[in-house]
């Protein structure tokens, strides 16, 4: 989008520039129309990614009520979430009980709840309810409200910090930031794994070709120890089987 907006705002005085400017601007809302623009209706998942991207939640390419829109959008997401994570805490403990047990534990109403139609339990659910949608939407207010971070800083650190502050969001976050941009990581992985696997190496194991792929996609991070000093590695991953 910022593209396109330095596209449009770009002041041109011959023709040729000027057609090439109408041609441009076209193309690129043809191309990102659909990803740019919310919908009700659409699974508008890089407009969420970026919501949950630190660095861009203020989502400056977008109107303001589109902006009003985006972040009802995520209190909903973070609500479910919130259901989600009910439910599998509380799912896993199974209570198995006989109807009897089931009514002497029921407590009766009593008369003031019989003249005035209230009924306790309800009443607690329903303010239990109120507590959760209130924390959900407290949560997501205070996240807009913060400043973005800086370009510089990396997104997952920051999330990483503010885990327990804002915990529904984080697991959204999870879900959207861990969405690769290109097909150019997964690209290199099989070049590597093709280099390794050569018909000169076809006596090496599934699991040494596995392990060498690991070691050679995560080098930078396994180049030093935590003292930073280089890390040998064992011989038998580098080496190849022998047939027997």
């Amino acid at each position: 989008m910022g593209l396109l907006k330095s596209t449009q705002s770009a002041a041109y005085e011959s023709a040729p520039l000027l057609a090439f400017q109408l041609t441009a601007v076209q193309q690129l809302q043809e191309r990102w129309k659909r990803e740019t623009v919310f919908s009700d209706k659409a699974p508008n998942t890089v407009i969420l990614a970026m919501v949950l991207e630190p660095r861009f939640r203020k989502l400056k390419c977008l109107s303001p009520d589109e902006v009003l829109h985006v972040q009802t959008k995520v209190q909903t997401m973070a609500l479910e979430e919130r259901r989600k994570m009910d439910v599998q805490q509380h799912g896993s403990c199974s209570v198995t009980s006989t109807d009897t047990t089931a009514t002497e534990s029921t407590p009766r109403a009593t008369l003031l709840d019989s003249l005035l139609g209230s009924d306790g339990e309800e009443e607690d659910g329903a303010g239990e309810g109120g507590d959760i949608q209130t924390q959900v939407r407290n949560e997501v207010l205070s996240y807009f409200g913060e400043k973005s971070l800086a370009k510089e800083e990396t997104p997952l650190l920051g999330w990483k910090a503010n885990n327990d502050r804002y915990p529904m969001l984080a697991r959204l976050a999870k879900s959207y930031l861990c969405i690769p941009a290109t097909s150019t990581p997964s690209e290199r992985l099989f070049s590597a794994a093709g280099n390794i696997a050569s018909k000169k190496r076809g006596s090496l194991s599934q699991e040494h070709v596995d392990m060498l792929t690991f070691l050679h996609c995560n080098a930078k991070c396994l180049d030093k120890g935590s003292s930073g000093r280089h890390v040998s590695w064992p011989v038998a991953f580098y080496t190849t089987p022998t047939k027997k």
